[in-house]
């Protein structure tokens, strides 16, 4: 009995957190943290979530606040892990200063040092939200950062994935970039950091997949009605000039868009 009860002793102790007690105090503002209520909106609820550690991350280098682990915060407020833009600034701070142990201190560099790698390696980055501006992204793909979102979503179900070099985003910012700005593959390898066997794989895989997923519900004669064009896409002008009773589907055909 006594043997079972030293052995059950030091198993147990393995489970207990050795970490030093936070006697470090250091000039950065924090904000508090509750299990039993969202660090962003406040609210109560049983649904809430515990802040992942790249969310913690990230809300330091962006707004320079600490948030205590164990946070809890409600779904909607993370995005791909870390906190969505504007719930990034509703987080308040509520002390001018912070309390760290060792371990925190170490591993807050870390996690800066790793961050700081990854961004050196990246010269145009689709993937972190905060990157490219909206003006960016126009520039870069001729299409709004929203657009731009929704086609990456579209694409989310298709067999395409991350590669060791390339994610989904960047894949898809890589080809519409070429579409846009007609740049060569070498030179998309260097604005992207990639070799070029990867642009061009990149290229190729981006085009294969939107031809498969978002092509057909978006473009050509099969992806809308006929009911559809006459309720929702025909101009009072145009009935007015070529309707009639029969209320007709017109459409405007310009022979530069026919493919040849």
């Amino acid at each position: 009995m006594k043997h079972k009860s030293q052995k059950q002793l030091r198993s147990s102790s393995k489970n207990v957190d050795c970490r030093s007690p936070p006697s470090i105090q250091l000039k950065l503002p924090s904000t508090t943290a509750s299990h039993a209520q969202c660090v962003v909106c406040k609210r109560h609820g049983p649904k809430l979530v515990t802040v992942p550690n790249s969310a913690r991350y990230d809300l330091f280098l962006q707004r320079l606040i600490i948030l205590p682990q164990g946070a809890r915060c409600c779904p909607g407020h993370l995005s791909d892990e870390i906190f969505s833009s504007f719930s990034c600034e509703q987080i308040v701070e509520k002390k001018p200063s912070s309390d760290f142990n060792r371990t925190e201190i170490t591993n807050l560099l870390k996690q800066i040092r790793d961050i700081a790698l990854k961004n050196s390696k990246k010269r145009i980055d689709f993937d972190s939200p905060n990157s490219l501006s909206e003006s960016d992204i126009y520039n870069l793909t001729g299409l709004t950062k929203a657009n731009f979102d929704d086609v990456c979503s579209k694409i989310q179900d298709s067999p395409m994935r991350d590669s060791h070099c390339r994610t989904i985003r960047q894949c898809i910012g890589i080809f519409f970039t070429k579409l846009k700005c007609g740049m060569s593959n070498r030179l998309l390898s260097t604005l992207f950091n990639l070799g070029c066997d990867a642009t061009r794989r990149a290229i190729s895989s981006a085009r294969k997949y939107l031809v498969e997923t978002f092509v057909p519900e978006n473009l050509g004669f099969e992806h809308i009605s006929r009911n559809n064009v006459i309720d929702n896409h025909t101009r009072p002008l145009a009935q007015s000039l070529f309707g009639d009773i029969t209320n007709p589907a017109i459409l405007v055909v310009d022979g530069t868009y026919i493919y040849i």
